[in-house]
Parts: structure tokens; C-alpha cells; sequence
């Protein structure tokens, strides 16, 4: 007679069978980040965004440019970076974890905290990220962010927290959130130093925030349905509003997607055909965000010397 168990069904799944049936705010947030990310694709019309977009979608879409966020008041990035990738595998690695991590939070503290402590998580981690060049070695300006992986670290430092309230510091969830995140935070500082781009700033300020916003909720979960169904229309409705900003913006400034050093590019080039209204347009475009940048200023002295001081 065999007595032993049958097999585990879900032992070697990424995730229990039907994780995500009972989490819709888990859902839309994989549902969002991926339909932008093959709207991205798809505006490209080239194959090879696919792997990795490219920097003019990136930017029209609202990536997090620091100089762009803080010094041309670009405040809506903040919140439509966290739905951009830079390629597939940055895309997949982060829907993994959301997939994982997600749910456990929806589950325990239910979706009025948990799409509210995703967006804070994110927005936080977003204004990591744009302080974070200032601060570098390099000091260098011309960088932008993306990726859900600041709010999604919020989403883990969370589930930890629910973790060691519920079962202590040993407990499986406890220890297991901890692992995720000390993997993607010394991951993050190993791969940037073999010479990667990862955003450290923006998972340390991601896990920071969420694991400081866990820590003032009260035990049990948000599950009136009417609260919920206002605080998941209210985050709704301040996405959609930030990404409004963000076309508005790319319509009214033929600029928005280029980075400094191609605005700058721009400007000389028109002085130097004799286009004097174009030069003024990129170059004021390029002031705004490097004010006191010697290259920029030196451009702004060609272009006095050629066109004359504009009114």
C-alpha cells in the first residue's frame, strides 16, 4: 500500500493556481504596464523595440527625466514612469514579481490600500530616481527613468510588513518578502557595478515608502465596497489625468521626447543654416531644464551674435 501524499499541483508554479482571480487591482496593474508597453511597441514601428524602446517613445509616454521633472515642473512623470519599461526583459522580470507580490497584499490589505500604496510607492521612488543624478559621482544630467520596479518594491517591503505582524520575523512570508528584497537591492548595486543601469534609488525609495505606509495601517483591510469603489476611482482618475498632461504636453512642445544634448544639437543647427525662430524654440526648450549648463549658455551667445536678442 503506498501512503505517501499525492503531488502538490502547485509546488513548482510560480504562483498558486487562480492567485489572481481574487485580485482585480493586480490585474489591471499587469493589464496596464503591459498594454503601454506594445502601445510603445506598436507606435515605434520597429522590430527592434520589441527588446528595447527607444528613447523618443520613452519620453513621449512620460518617462521620469530628472532635469525635465524638476526644473520644467514635467510633475506628471511621476506617475506615467511607473507604467513604461525599457525592454522586455525589464517588463517580464518586474510582471513577475508584481504577479507574486501583488496579490499578497490585495488579499490581506484589500485593494483601497493596496492600488493607493502602489501609485505612493512609485511616486516616491520616481522622486528618488530624479534627485538621484544630482547626488551621483558622475553628475550625470542627461538620464531618465522608467518601470513599475520602485512601486512594485513597495509592494514587497508592504507584504513584509503584513508578514511580521501576522507571524514575526521567522515566518515564510516574513522571510520570504525579505529575501525578494534584499535580491533586488543588492542585485541592483552588483549589476550597476559590472556596468548596468539599474535605478538603486528608485528601489530603495519604492521599498522605503511602502514599507512606511504598511507600517500606519491598522489591522485588517479597507473591504466597505463603496470606500473602496471611490479610492480605486480617485487613483483612476489621477493616472488618467497624468497621462492627459502628458499628450497635452508633447502636442504643445515639439520637444517634450527629446533629451537635452538633442535639443541643444537642434538649436545650433538652426543657427547655423540661419533658422532663427527654430534655434529660439530648442534652445529655450533646452534652457529650461539646463538654466546654467556652460554649453547651453555658449549656444545662447551664437545664437545672440546671429539672430539678435529675442523680445
Amino acid at each position: 500500500m503506498n501512503d505517501e501524499a499525492p503531488p502538490d499541483p502547485n509546488r513548482y508554479a510560480l504562483v498558486p493556481k487562480g492567485w489572481l482571480k481574487g485580485a482585480p487591482v493586480s490585474q489591471a496593474l499587469i493589464f496596464a504596464n503591459v498594454a503601454v508597453y506594445v502601445a510603445q511597441v506598436v507606435l515605434a514601428r520597429s522590430t527592434d523595440a520589441i527588446v528595447r524602446i527607444p528613447t523618443h517613445e520613452s519620453l513621449a509616454f512620460g518617462a521620469n527625466y530628472a532635469v525635465a521633472t524638476l526644473h520644467d515642473h514635467r510633475y506628471e512623470t511621476l506617475v506615467t514612469s511607473m507604467f513604461l519599461h525599457a525592454g522586455l526583459v525589464h517588463l517580464a522580470f518586474n510582471m513577475v514579481v508584481l504577479l507574486q507580490a501583488g496579490p499578497l497584499v490585495e488579499y490581506a490589505a484589500g485593494a483601497a490600500r493596496m492600488l493607493p500604496l502602489y501609485l505612493f510607492a512609485g511616486i516616491i521612488s520616481a522622486i528618488f530616481s530624479a534627485f538621484a543624478p544630482y547626488l551621483s559621482s558622475t553628475h550625470d544630467l542627461n538620464v531618465f527613468s522608467v518601470g513599475a520596479s520602485g512601486a512594485i518594491m513597495g509592494m514587497l517591503a508592504a507584504a513584509l510588513v503584513l508578514g511580521w505582524r501576522r507571524d514575526g520575523w521567522k515566518g515564510a512570508l516574513t522571510q520570504g518578502m525579505l529575501r525578494w528584497l534584499a535580491f533586488n537591492l543588492v542585485m541592483g548595486f552588483v549589476l550597476n557595478a559590472s556596468g548596468a543601469n539599474i535605478d538603486n534609488a528608485a528601489h530603495v525609495g519604492g521599498a522605503l515608502a511602502g514599507g512606511l505606509v504598511a507600517l500606519t495601517w491598522k489591522p485588517g483591510g479597507v473591504r466597505d465596497p463603496v470606500v473602496t469603489q471611490r479610492v480605486l476611482g480617485g487613483c483612476a482618475a489621477l493616472v488618467a489625468l497624468c497621462a492627459v498632461v502628458v499628450v497635452l504636453r508633447g502636442a504643445a512642445d515639439p520637444y517634450a521626447a527629446q533629451m537635452g544634448d538633442e535639443r541643444l544639437r537642434r538649436a545650433a543647427a538652426a543657427i547655423d543654416r540661419g533658422d532663427c525662430h527654430t534655434a529660439h524654440d530648442a534652445l529655450t526648450s533646452v534652457e529650461r531644464i539646463y538654466p546654467e549648463d556652460d554649453q547651453v549658455q555658449e549656444v545662447r551667445k551664437h545664437f545672440n551674435a546671429f539672430c539678435g536678442r529675442p523680445i
